[in-house]
């Protein structure tokens, strides 16, 4: 047989058609909650980058994905969908939502301002600085 690294999450019905399916050998183990969310971020990031290359007919399933991966994640932290949306809405009043569409191509700021140039600095994978 021809062995392939996963080393990923996958939806309980995959791991069914895996072990079911004769020509298959699968290796698998139940992750405990810790490793759990750890995996359903990694999901939730890897549905994230598949829905960037979507095409116009695969992004309600990207999206679907992604939902079916924050429900679990709001179930297993037991966070409400109250409460989830209470803290949109407060995010909301802070700091707007994106019906502007705003998009920063750069932002400078005096030298004076060394509040927010520390916050960039201290991000300089998300925000590097223009020499």
């Amino acid at each position: 047989m021809r062995k392939f690294e996963f080393k990923k999450l996958v939806r309980d019905n995959i791991i069914k058609a895996m072990q079911n399916d004769p020509g298959q050998k699968t290796t698998w183990h139940k992750l405990d909650s810790k490793e759990f969310i750890v995996e359903l971020i990694r999901k939730l990031l890897e549905e994230a980058s598949e829905l960037r290359v979507a095409s116009s007919e695969e992004i309600l399933g990207e999206l679907a994905d992604i939902q079916e991966i924050i429900n679990t994640i709001l179930e297993e932290l037991e966070i409400s969908r109250e409460q989830l949306e209470t803290e949109m809405e407060r995010k909301r009043q802070k700091a707007g939502g994106f019906k502007e569409r705003a998009f920063v191509e750069f932002n400078e700021v005096n030298p004076d301002n060394q509040a927010v140039i520390d916050i960039y600095l201290r991000q300089p994978g998300k925000y590097p600085e223009i020499k």
